[in-house]
Formats: C-alpha cells, sequence, structure tokens
C-alpha cells in the first residue's frame, strides 16, 4: 500500500492512497480530511524505477488489487463506526454524524498504439488455433473515497453513493428517565367516566329506558311500594299502606302475608292448568 501525495495541494485536500497487491494495511489518522483509495496504475516515474520483473498475469495490477481494495474499505469503515460508537462523534462544526462512501469505476487508458498490430496477429493466431474465447483487453479499476461529510460527488459520472450514520444514544440519565416514564403513564390513564353516564348508561345495559332523567332508584322504590299495596288489597285489604314510621314487626308481617298471597294464587294457577282451564294472571298475559 503506497500513499501518494501532492507537493502543490493543500493539506485539507483528499489524502490519496494507492492499493497495490502487497503491503499490509497502515494506519492514517486524517479525521478531517477525505479519504481516496483507488488501483490506478502509478506515474510515469514511480513506473520506471520500479522493478522490471515479469507479470505473472496478463491483467495489470489494477484490475488484481480490486478485491483487497473492498477489502480495506470495509475494514476501515467498520473500525471508524466502532470508534465514533464508543467515545462519540466530536463536539462543533467538526462533528461527524457517519460515513459517506463515494464509489467510482471505469477503465484504465493504455498506450498500445504500436503493438496494435502485433495484437491484432496474435488474436488472429488463437482464433486459427481453436481458442474462440475473446481475451480481456481492457483494464478496469476502482476508487473510493470516504469521508465524514457528504461531498455530492454522486453527481459525477460512474459514481454511486453511500453512507451510513451512527445511530443517536437514548437519554439515560434521571431527567430522561422521568420523562419518558411521565410520557408512557400519561397513556396509559383510566380515562374519566362521560357526564350522565353513570345511571343512564346502567339503565341502558340492563335494559331499562330512562329518556327523562328519573331517578331510576327512587322509581324502583316506587314502584315495589305500589306493587305491595296492591298485593295487601288483594289478599283481603290486610294492610292497605304502610304508616310513615311505623313498627317494623307489622311491615314484616304485610311482606309475610303477600308472599303467602302469592303462593296460594301459584298452587290454584297450577291446578287450573291441569284440568284444562287457561290461568290469567294479573299482569292481563295468557300463560
Amino acid at each position: 500500500m503506497a500513499p501518494t501525495t501532492d507537493a502543490a495541494g493543500p493539506s485539507s485536500g483528499p489524502h490519496r492512497m494507492r492499493i497495490t497487491t502487497g503491503g499490509s494495511v497502515q494506519a492514517y489518522d486524517h479525521p478531517n480530511r477525505p479519504l481516496v483509495l483507488h488501483t490506478l496504475p502509478p506515474s510515469t516515474q514511480s513506473a520506471t524505477s520500479a522493478s522490471t520483473a515479469q507479470p505473472r498475469s496478463t491483467l495489470l495490477p489494477c484490475a488484481l488489487a480490486t478485491p483487497k481494495l473492498v477489502s480495506v474499505a470495509e475494514v476501515i469503515k467498520r473500525a471508524y463506526i466502532e470508534r465514533l460508537n464508543t467515545e462519540g462523534g466530536g463536539k462543533g462544526k467538526n462533528r461527524a454524524v457517519g460515513i459517506w462512501q463515494y464509489t467510482r469505476s471505469g477503465l484504465v487508458e493504455v498506450d498500445s498504439s504500436a503493438g496494435d498490430e502485433v495484437e491484432e496477429g496474435q488474436g488472429l493466431m488463437r482464433v486459427l488455433g481453436g481458442k474462440t474465447k475473446p481475451k480481456m483487453t481492457h483494464h478496469p479499476y476502482l476508487e473510493i473515497t470516504l469521508s465524514a461529510r457528504p461531498l455530492g460527488l454522486e453527481s459525477e459520472l460512474d459514481t454511486t453513493c453511500q453512507y451510513l450514520t451512527v445511530p443517536r444514544r437514548r437519554n439515560r440519565g434521571k431527567a430522561g428517565r422521568a420523562a419518558e416514564g411521565a410520557a408512557t403513564a400519561g397513556g396509559a390513564g383510566d380515562e374519566p367516566d362521560a357526564p350522565g353516564g353513570s345511571e343512564a348508561d346502567a339503565a341502558k345495559t340492563v335494559g331499562i329506558v330512562n329518556p327523562d332523567g328519573i331517578d331510576i332508584e327512587a322509581a324502583s322504590v316506587k314502584d315495589a311500594e305500589s306493587k305491595g299495596g296492591g298485593d295487601n288489597k288483594e289478599s283481603g285489604g290486610k294492610q292497605t299502606k304502610a304508616a310513615p314510621g311505623g313498627d317494623g314487626k307489622k311491615r314484616k308481617a304485610a311482606l309475610v302475608a303477600s308472599q303467602e298471597d302469592r303462593a296460594g294464587k301459584r298452587k290454584k294457577g297450577a291446578k287450573s292448568r291441569s284440568g284444562g282451564d287457561a290461568y290469567m294472571p294479573s299482569d292481563g298475559l295468557l300463560r
């Protein structure tokens, strides 16, 4: 891995690093500068000073080093995101919220004007020799730019953009937990009863209609008293109306008498039904 720097370039510009087939990953700490990883061939001067060993493959190093370039980019992204999660993204305008990746691919233009005729002759010999599969003559390259903030390079030709943001931390302090608890408790409280829905709703539940707002409990007491008075009248007038403030024994005796009278009527009705006569109770319904 051979980093290349421009002497005339500003220090705030992108830090370019050429990925080769050999070497190891080295740490470069430039958090405020974009990092450009590429497989483009070196300049002419550096190429002439390199060793003149014969290559083992017909492909150029720009195509062979592409898998390693992808591996290096993934290692850098993973380490950078883990560092932001543990140490935080910083403060101020240099605060980092994630990492942006701009990927560009293309073909390397190789100057082979002198050997065009030789390549055509070799291609003809390959076809005549039975090798019909086409030979790869183009040389692709890959360039990946990593930045802590968006650069807008996706508008360029053959460039794609991917970004990975750091998840926001939840407030685990006492104030944050208290606010979350208050929000949760506010939505789980009991709803207030509807106005006028205590007795009227209960009456509707059991099938009693109360459109005029009459006190159901008082009406039921009066109805029971009227029925009790009617039973007492039918029983022979033993007690027509209970005197207010009277003795409790008299009321109890009147209640017992009415119950005995009802039991006698039930027995008479059972006998009449067994004999074939229809029984018509006081409510007027045929049973």
